[in-house]
Formats: structure tokens, sequence, C-alpha cells
């Protein structure tokens, strides 16, 4: 309980009668401070200005720019206001989504503020460039809500039973969602109907896409052209939506460092899942499921051990090259630690070796190759593999 000797009640100061008995009991000195204080609240001028306009793009200027010496307002902030209504919260509305997915690896989406853009301006609009916000208003966003919503989930099951990546984190470019949202989106709850031929066009389009970095620069005019070939690709399965340049050169496998935080380590680990891969000495199926939702890089390890090319005396950029990593259960990786290939592979099942490379995706010899030859020769596998992906074998 407030005591009146050092506390006053704000909400009196504008009610009399309440103002009245608050003040009754207090001695004339601090009556006076009171009766200054309200003064001040009563005399205090509050600027503001009205402004009607039905344009959309000035609306989004001044909200963009109120309160600059505050917690700046952002085209999301926005994009919740003008979809609000009584019966529709569009934050509460993405974190039901964010539940549907947490247990995909995919729940991090939709604190994906600006991809959650990109995804409802392209799919309403067929554009995620700057301005295509102002073009929305609330009715567009509730009205597609729930296709956008279901398209957002069919690609999440798309990516991880096609693709077998199975987080976010592991998606080379989160930006090619938007593009196949426009493709997956529908008021149906379980999802779009698909066609082989439509399933194939789409894994073509995910490898051309990533081995060509597609998305890596002036991705506004990539998403306006895949969403209209994704809008066309619903209504023609014999529509082609990968008519862009892609060339692989083993030089994707050889010049660049394994990094799980670059585009080039992403798609490289998403050609290594396309062949369900086993672990070289127990000869068991490497459980993609978690290594990719975790994003767990003790899964991914030299196939030439580090330490053994350090004795060497070989670069670093050599060693930790692509061409030289392979999914491999910790376990055995242990078991290996720094032995030369020809050693630790007496430790393997001999009936199974040429599997086991195969699913790999590494030379019948790897273990009798120099590390050169193998780099060199595994290149060549890892092309070959990636133009299959692409469509362009053959």
């Amino acid at each position: 309980m407030l005591t009146q000797k050092k506390h006053f009640p704000l909400n009196c100061l504008f009610d009399s009668v309440k103002y009245r008995k608050a003040t009754e009991h207090l001695d004339d000195q601090t009556k006076i401070e009171v009766d200054k204080l309200q003064e001040t609240f009563k005399e205090i001028q509050i600027p503001f200005q009205l402004m009607e306009t039905d344009d959309r793009a000035h609306v989004a200027i001044v909200f963009e720019r109120i309160n600059r010496t505050g917690v700046p307002l952002d085209s999301f902030q926005l994009l919740k206001a003008w979809s609000w209504s009584t019966d529709f919260d569009l934050q509460e509305q993405l974190d039901d989504l964010s539940s549907d997915l947490a247990d995909y690896g995919y729940d991090g989406l939709t604190s994906d503020q600006d991809l959650l853009l990109k995804c409802f301006t392209g799919y309403i609009l067929g554009s995620t460039s700057p301005g295509a916000i102002t073009q929305l208003d609330g009715e567009h966003i509730r009205a597609n809500f729930d296709e956008i919503k279901n398209g957002i989930k069919s690609s999440v099951d798309f990516i991880r039973g096609e693709l077998k990546l199975n987080s976010l984190k592991y998606l080379p470019y989160p930006a090619m969602l938007v593009s196949l949202v426009k493709f997956f989106g529908t008021t149906k709850k379980g999802g779009a109907a698909f066609t082989d031929l439509q399933r194939q066009s789409l894994i073509k389009w995910f490898w051309r896409s990533c081995f060509s970095r597609r998305y890596s620069s002036g991705v506004n005019s990539a998403h306006e052209t895949d969403l209209q070939a994704m809008e066309r690709l619903v209504f023609d399965e014999q529509y082609d939506i990968c008519s862009f340049k892609c060339e692989v050169s083993p030089t994707f496998f050889t010049d660049n460092v394994f990094n799980l935080n670059t585009v080039n380590t992403k798609t490289f680990v998403a050609l290594l899942a396309s062949t369900s891969p086993k672990s070289f000495i127990s000869g068991a199926n490497v459980n993609l499921s978690e290594p990719m939702k975790l994003a767990n890089s003790k899964e991914f390890h030299h196939i030439f051990p580090a330490k053994y090319l350090q004795r060497l005396g070989l670069a670093r950029n050599r060693i930790f090259c692509l061409a030289n990593f392979c999914f491999l259960n910790n376990a055995d990786n242990q078991r290996i630690k720094d032995k030369a290939p020809a050693e630790y592979c007496k430790m393997m099942n001999s009936d199974k070796i040429n599997d086991i490379l195969q699913s790999a995706l590494c030379p019948s010899q790897t273990f009798c190759l120099d590390y050169d030859t193998f780099l060199n020769e595994r290149s060549k596998i890892l092309v070959d593999q990636a133009k299959v992906l692409c469509g362009m074998a053959g």
C-alpha cells in the first residue's frame, strides 16, 4: 500500500472528486507540491498530426519514421498492424506455425522476419521487392494466410523428404522457400497434390539454384522469375522452371574449404545426403536426422585424416577442401583417428567396402590412391552426381 508521505496516486490527477479526497489530509506544503504536479500534467501539450490518405506507401513511410529516437518500427510490424482484426492476430498465427514446425528443425523460420515478408509478398503479389509490402492490405493477408501457412509446411515436408535436409540451418538458400511456397500454397490442410514430373522439376530446380548460386545476388529478380515459373508449373507439369544457366566444375570441391556457415559447404553436405551414405568402419547407415537437425559438425569427417595430412606437410586449405569430407559416425571416427586410409581400411568389412565408398561418392580405389589423385578422382564423381541431380547428365 502506498504511503501518502512518499507517494501520490496519479490516477487522481484528472478526477476532481478523487483529487480532493486524496489531498484533503495532506499538509499545506505537500498540497502545494501536488498542485504544481497536477498543473504540469494538465497544461502539457501533446503534439499530433492527422493524416488522411489512400496511399499505402505514405502510411508505410510515416510508420517507419515515427519514434526515431526510440525502438524502430519495421516493415514486419507494419504487416502485423495492417492485418490485425478482432479475430486475426498475425503474431499469434505465426507462433502456432512455429510450434507446428518445432519438431522438424524449421521452427527458426518464423523468426526470420525478412523471409516471412517475402513469403507473403511473393505469394500474394508475385514480387519480393522492397516496395511490394506497401501494396498489401489486411484483407489480402488474412485471405491468403492459410494458403501460405500450408505452403510453408508442405515446402518443409518436401525439403525434408526429397532432399533429406532436416534443418533450416542446412538449407543453402532459405530464400528458395519463397518460390516453393508459391508452388505448394493451398487451402488444403493436407497439402497440395503434385505429380512425379512436378516433383522431378522441383528437385532439379533446387540443385541448379544451389550450384549456380542463383540466390547469391539479384535475389528479387530471381524471385520474380521463379514465382512466375512456379505458378505456371502448378497448372502445367511440363513447364520448364530450370531454364537458367548452371555449371558444375571439379574446382567447386577442391577449391572450397569445409565451413558449415557457407552456401557452398551446405550445398556439398546436401549432395552427400542425397546418396544415403554409410559409415566407413561399421558400414551402418548414417543417421542423417540428428546431424542435419542439430547442425552437428561432429558427423562430418576427413576421409584422409587431418593429422595424417599435416604430417605430410600439406597446407590447411588443401586438407580441409570439400572433396576430403564425408558423413562418418563419430564412433567410427574415433577408431580411425589419424591413421592413413590404407591402414584404417583394414578395420572395414571387405565385402562392404565398395558399397560404402559408392554411398560416400568416393572412388573404388580410394584406399590405394595418393591424396592428390584421390581428390581429382573424387571430384569427378561428385561433379557427375551433381550433374545428375541438376538434370545435366548425359
